[in-house]
This record gives structure tokens, C-alpha cells and sequence, in this order.
């Protein structure tokens, strides 16, 4: 299945550039919804290729991967409507000529320095989470799941909030440092900063003071014991001591 969905990285990676164009320009509501595109498709292969697949003789879990592919043409698709309604239809082009041409222009050495910075920072997340996962699968039966649930638990506040918030904070930012403003940049980056704080918190508190009843409603049923609960609500606790931090990042 892998080798079926790895087109999606292509397309994910046009979605991703589009996003942040769009975003630039204030347009928050396309980037915002697209990502549902990739949920609805993988419904709809599940509900109408996969009992094809399984007519014709096919495993019907590749339906998913079909879904995968559908999601991320049609993500690209919302995206280039968005960017041509706005004047910016990107043009894409493999002639060496053009390609050579856009390797030297000075805004891609640019763009390509300040990147470096920018994955280190994304980079941060799975790095820490890969290592957590190796740390986990040398320890007793079940550790990685614990891992990953209360992994799942603690994304809820770091992508309403910090990702959110970075979305609509970040194109501000650059734009007041591209204008040399650093009285406009600080004050956006402090109301940011006190933004998060006053949301992240509560959320912290959450994690800290009721992470059982959170994990039990969500995840205590079916092959999952009382000991799993407990052993994911410690996996929580520690994120939550680092929630704030994270959110801020």
C-alpha cells in the first residue's frame, strides 16, 4: 500500500506550497477546509471501490489507498482553483532551461536558506516522537500503544491551538519583518505568545489534574484494560507538563 499512496507526497507537497501562498494573502478558509477533501474520499472509497475490489478478486483495504490518491488529487485541485482565482495559477515546468533558471534566481537561494531553520523546527516533533516509539517497542507489551493514544490525545490542544494560531500569526510576522516594522513584529509576536498562554493553560490543567476520565471516555472499551488506561494516562501527564511549551513552538 505504500507503494500505491507515495504519489500523495507529490501532491501534498503542491497542497502544502499552495496553503502557504494562500495564507500570505489572508485566504484562511481553503487551506482550512482541504484537508476534510482527504476524509471524504477515503469514505467513499471505503463505501463504493472497496466492494468493487472485492468483486473483482482485489483486497479490499487497497480501496483506502485509492481513497489517498483521490484525496490528494482533489486537495491539489481545490488549491490551484483558489490560487487562479487570485491570479497566482502556479506554472509548472520540467525543461531544463526553465528549471536551471529558477535553481539561480536569488529568491530561491533565499527561500531555500531560510528553510533550513524552518524543518529543523517541523522536523523537532517527529524526531521526538520516533525516538519515543523506539524507547517504547524495547520496553513490556503494549508500550507503543500507550505512546501513541496519549500522543493522539495531546494533538487535539497543539493543532486547535498552535497550529491555528501560527497560521494566522505567521504571515503578519513575516510581513512586518519584510517592512523592517520590529515595533509591530514585537507587539504580534507578545499578543501571540499571551494568546497562547491563556488558552494553552487550561488545557495543561486538563491534561494534569483529569487525564483519566479523558482516556477512559475516549479509548476505554473493546481489548483496552483498566492497566492501559492508566499507563496511557501517565504517557498524558508528561505531555501535559509540556503542553505549553509546545503550543508556543
Amino acid at each position: 500500500m505504500t507503494r500505491w499512496m507515495f504519489p500523495y507526497i507529490v501532491f501534498m507537497s503542491l497542497v502544502a506550497l499552495g496553503a502557504g501562498v494562500l495564507n500570505t494573502w489572508r485566504r484562511f478558509a481553503v487551506p482550512a477546509a482541504t484537508p476534510v477533501l482527504l476524509n471524504i474520499c477515503m469514505i467513499a472509497a471505503t463505501w463504493l471501490v472497496a466492494p468493487w475490489f472485492k468483486s473483482i478478486g482485489l483486497e479490499p483495504i487497497y480501496a483506502l489507498a485509492v481513497g489517498v490518491l483521490m484525496g490528494g488529487v482533489t486537495q491539489f485541485g481545490m488549491q490551484w482553483w483558489a490560487l487562479r482565482h487570485l491570479g497566482l495559477q502556479p506554472h509548472i515546468s520540467w525543461r531544463w532551461t526553465e528549471l536551471r533558471l529558477a535553481w539561480t534566481d536569488a529568491g530561491t537561494r533565499n527561500i531555500l536558506r531560510l528553510m533550513g531553520p524552518a524543518l529543523l523546527g517541523v522536523s523537532v516533533a517527529h524526531l521526538s516522537m520516533l525516538i519515543n516509539t523506539q524507547i517504547a517497542s524495547h520496553l513490556r507489551p503494549g508500550s507503543v500503544s500507550w505512546i501513541t493514544y496519549a500522543d493522539s490525545l495531546m494533538e487535539f490542544p497543539t493543532a486547535m491551538l498552535g497550529v491555528a494560531m501560527g497560521v494566522v500569526l505567521m504571515p503578519q510576522l513575516a510581513s512586518a519583518r519584510a517592512s523592517g516594522d520590529t515595533v509591530r513584529y514585537s507587539k504580534m509576536l507578545d499578543w501571540g505568545l499571551r494568546l497562547v498562554a491563556i488558552t494553552a493553560t487550561p488545557c495543561a490543567v486538563a491534561l494534569l489534574v483529569f487525564p483519566t476520565p479523558l482516556v477512559a471516555v475516549l479509548y476505554h472499551y473493546g481489548a483496552m484494560t483498566d492497566f492501559d488506561v492508566h499507563q496511557v494516562t501517565y504517557a498524558l501527564m508528561g505531555w501535559g507538563v509540556g503542553l505549553i511549551g509546545i503550543v508556543a513552538i
